[in-house]
């Protein structure tokens, strides 16, 4: 089997007295006082035997395997220039002792030439072994007509796997029961191409097929000569069963057969296909067949043995934390291959690909659906129901430009397709090129007007309405959500996109409606009266002063703050993560509290650039980010933050000449500031507290240690962190102040 096995005996005592019992008759005809285990496998425990001359290998064989002694002794028998001979063998007991080859190990790091060496030394052995009945008769026989039946009987959920010991298992064994099923729907929907693929095979003569045929079973001698070792899975079957495993998998064969599909880079076909055609050369000259019928015979055979390889798992399970990992490694690998393998033949041969797309996107393989229409399309370039849904996935991936290429297609091919103009007009509009945005949104609407297009139009507008505001010198930059976002609690794409673009070039930015009102004045209460104690001018050891009358305050998050329509609204959190970065925290919850009679601060900047003292680092990305949330309306009387956008790319001197903007915002809004803003809170001149909730979402590798000497910067208690959902769990993991405020 191809595994990389752990070789350190685990064995139990009970499984160490079998080991000394095969030793102990390998005795019997050889001095086996020096030796080691070389592997310790559920297929085999191999022992080497060193000897003053040479070494000899003691195998122990599963009760599965125990016919392999009489078809080895055998093969030593017919083949002693290319296979080891055995010098004694009891099939009873699965015992097996062999002469070393001589020799070096070809291992993985074999030449194309000692490749192919070892090819052409396999054709011979197979091309000899079809035609001697006694060889035939010492190996099982696998049929070929229902291996896909047999896979998926595999990759079903076992009935009962209690008892492992002397009994096969099904894949969930090694996989999970998640993969085991996403597998299973794939490959069930891809079994008819797969078969009808196989059925080739049964062109080509039965021979010996090596259960394991790699290089690193196979040595070359000091004059060339190549031999061949570890038969004991050796099967009956067409040649070219075991060449997955020389060609790590049989993608690459099937895809020499059907050269016209562009699916497999060509530059990486050369070596396997002057591979292959020696191996074919070879079974020719050694009469086994013609080589022109080979091709497709031996690419069909070599799936047929990749699939027996997955299935052969089942023999042999073991209850070990390590070689479970291992196998589940392989399976992958060779199920994935598996599935590359149906690809090329779902495109090769008339199916319904956009199906077979809409498949792998429903099992979340929206990579392998691209690829397959792609591919589709490099045959039936004029395909345009596959154009048109290649185009809305690379939409739903986030892959504009490729997108619009595909969108385009369709254009070329029919001028007037109104779905790929409103698929370029949405394209368009994320990036934020409006005016071409509209102009495929009219022309899409002109040809199937609809009611949707025509809100999407006017969305649209908007957008670019909003865009053009913001640059004016008095405003700052706003953007509304539409009625379809603020119902949904989702922010669309473009809007997204706006609002990332907005923010990056000015630092700022004002977000209408995010906020439930009634949710706000919850805040808004509970603050009142659980801060009561800050609502006077005095000095507090868990507040930071921030001017005359101003203090910040870390909120304890429990009800009504932790709430994560606060912290993790869908409206904000995905624009904090275009900025910030997925992995982005929130670094902490505090409150901006101005006690009426309170004056104008100072101009100033919530943190420096990092690197303030590089003239480039005013073009750093953002690091940190804060949004804040009234729980009062900001107006003239009670005041508001005074900002001047884009200072937050410029340095305290250097902002201090530019025009300031006074954004004026509603219970419901919230403004963002780049921590790098030049801003400063205004006097309050009403008879209230103006409490402002300030949440600073930042880069995970990111700490204030500036603003909070005296104050943690959040305060969760373990209790409240088990009620923040697990999607969000993330933004708040890692604080080490939990605990509640005393």
């Amino acid at each position: 089997m191809n595994t990389q096995i752990d070789t350190t005996s685990d064995v139990q005592s009970n499984e160490k007295t079998a080991a000394d019992a095969a030793l102990e008759w390998a005795g019997q005809y050889v001095d086996v006082s020096k030796h080691s285990i070389v592997s310790d496998s559920p297929w085999a425990t191999t022992f080497r035997i060193h000897g003053q001359k040479s070494d000899t290998w003691l195998k122990v064989l599963p009760t599965c395997l125990a016919h392999s002694p009489e078809l080895l002794v055998l093969l030593g028998q017919r083949f002693e220039q290319s296979v080891p001979r055995v010098i004694a063998s009891d099939t009873d007991r699965g015992l097996l002792l062999m002469h070393s080859c001589d020799g070096r190990d070809l291992r993985k790091d074999a030449t194309e030439q000692e490749r192919i060496r070892m090819l052409q030394t396999y054709a011979r052995i197979q091309a000899a072994s079809c035609a001697d009945e006694e060889l035939l008769q010492a190996a099982p026989f696998l049929p070929i007509d229902s291996m896909t039946d047999a896979l998926l009987e595999f990759l079903a959920p076992s009935v009962s796997r209690t008892e492992t010991s002397g009994h096969t298992v099904n894949a969930d064994f090694y996989l999970s029961a998640s993969v085991c099923a996403t597998y299973h729907e794939l490959l069930e929907k891809r079994a008819p191409q797969l078969q009808s693929w196989i059925s080739q095979a049964h062109g080509l003569t039965p021979t010996l097929n090596h259960g394991d045929l790699r290089t690193a079973n196979a040595s070359k001698s000091g004059k060339g000569d190549i031999s061949l070792y570890d038969w004991d899975e050796a099967v009956v079957a067409p040649a070219g069963i075991s060449l997955h495993a020389l060609f790590s998998g049989c993608s690459t064969l099937v895809q020499l057969q059907l050269p016209e599909i562009n699916l497999i880079d060509a530059e990486s076909l050369r070596q396997p296909r002057r591979e292959f055609s020696a191996y074919c050369e070879a079974l020719e000259s050694a009469g086994y067949a013609q080589a022109s019928d080979l091709g497709k015979g031996l690419a069909s055979a070599a799936v047929a043995g990749m699939i027996h390889y997955i299935i052969s798992f089942g023999r042999f399970p073991k209850e070990s934390k390590s070689y479970i990992e291992t196998v589940e490694k392989n399976l992958t690998r060779r199920l994935s291959d598996l599935l590359d393998v149906a690809d090329l033949l779902c495109v090769a041969t008339p199916t319904d690909i956009v199906a077979l797309a809409d498949d792998y996107e429903a099992h979340k393989r929206g990579w392998r659906a691209e690829r397959l229409l792609v591919q589709h399309l490099y045959l039936q370039a004029d395909d345009v129901p596959a154009l048109q849904a290649l185009a809305q996935l690379q939409l739903r991936r986030n892959r504009p430009s490729h997108a619009i290429k595909s969108f385009e297609a369709c254009t070329n091919i029919d001028i007037n397709d109104a779905m790929a103009h409103q698929g370029l007009g949405t394209l368009h509009a994320q990036l934020g090129c409006y005016k071409l945005a509209l102009r495929h949104l009219h022309r899409a609407q002109s040809h199937t007007p609809s009611s949707a297009l025509e809100q999407q139009i006017k969305r649209v507008y908007d957008l670019e309405r909003m865009l053009r505001e913001a640059d004016m010198e008095g405003k700052v930059p706003t953007v509304w959500f539409s009625d379809a976002e603020r119902e949904s609690r989702t922010i669309a794409p473009e809007t997204l996109a706006l609002c990332a673009t907005l923010f990056r070039k000015y630092g700022v930015l004002i977000l209408k409606s995010v906020f439930e009102p009634s949710l706000l004045s919850q805040c808004h209460q509970v603050f009142s009266e659980r801060y009561q104690a800050y609502l006077t001018d005095q000095r507090h050891k868990d507040a930071l002063r921030i001017g005359d009358k101003r203090f910040q305050i870390t909120i304890d998050i429990t009800k009504p703050f932790n709430d994560p329509a606060l912290y993790g609204n869908g409206l904000t959190l995905p624009l904090m993560k275009d900025i910030l970065g997925e992995a982005c925290i929130l670094g902490c919850f505090t409150s901006a509290m101005s006690l009426p009679g309170s004056k104008d601060q100072r101009l100033h900047k919530d943190h420096k650039a990092l690197f303030h003292d590089d003239p480039q680092s005013v073009s750093e990305p953002s690091f940190a980010v804060t949004m804040m949330v009234p729980l009062v309306d900001l107006n003239e009387r009670v005041g508001t933050t005074r900002v001047k956008k884009g200072s937050h790319t410029r340095t305290s001197d250097r902002s201090k000449g530019m025009p300031w903007q006074t954004p004026f915002v509603s219970v419901g809004d919230c403004y963002l500031m780049d921590y790098r803003l030049s801003h400063h809170g205004q006097a309050n001149q009403s008879d209230k507290p103006r409490p402002i909730l300030s949440l600073v979402y930042q880069r995970p590798w990111f700490r204030d240690y500036i603003n909070f000497h005296n104050q943690p910067s959040l305060r969760l208690s373990s209790d409240e962190y088990e009620q923040v959902p697990a999607a969000l769990k993330s933004l708040l993991s890692w604080t080490n102040e939990p605990g509640s405020r005393d």
